[in-house]
């Protein structure tokens, strides 16, 4: 969870000044698509220690919020559009508590943090 903070830390100095098209971040894809006021970082992986499992990470960030999807194909969620609550906070602290997150998909969720 604080490598994922630190990420959107890191992409935020990104966001405030106007993103090219396209670029790389390491081992993130940082886009502004044509007709978006926001831009989104993606990252996916293969984990050779979780059975080859498969692992995407989008960030997007616009005016109105936050958004981080993660999309793992070792999930089976069954109910889509199910509403989740869990908390968001780094290895000392609480940031949210009871987030909501919603299921996108069997393998996918989504967490909106609107800002107040």
């Amino acid at each position: 969870m604080t490598r994922i903070l630190l990420a959107m830390l890191l992409l935020a100095g990104f966001w405030a000044v106007p993103a090219l098209a396209q670029t790389k971040v390491g081992d993130w894809e940082v886009e502004k698509r044509s007709g978006d006021d926001h831009c989104n970082a993606a990252r996916a992986y293969t984990d050779k220690d979780d059975d080859n499992s498969d692992y995407v990470i989008v960030l997007s960030y616009s005016k109105e919020a936050i958004v981080v999807a993660v999309i793992y194909d070792g999930w089976e969620w069954e109910k889509v559009g199910k509403i989740l609550r869990a908390d968001v906070g780094t290895d000392d602290k609480d940031i949210m508590k009871k987030a909501k997150w919603e299921v996108v998909d069997k393998t996918a969720i989504r967490g909106t943090f609107e800002f107040q």
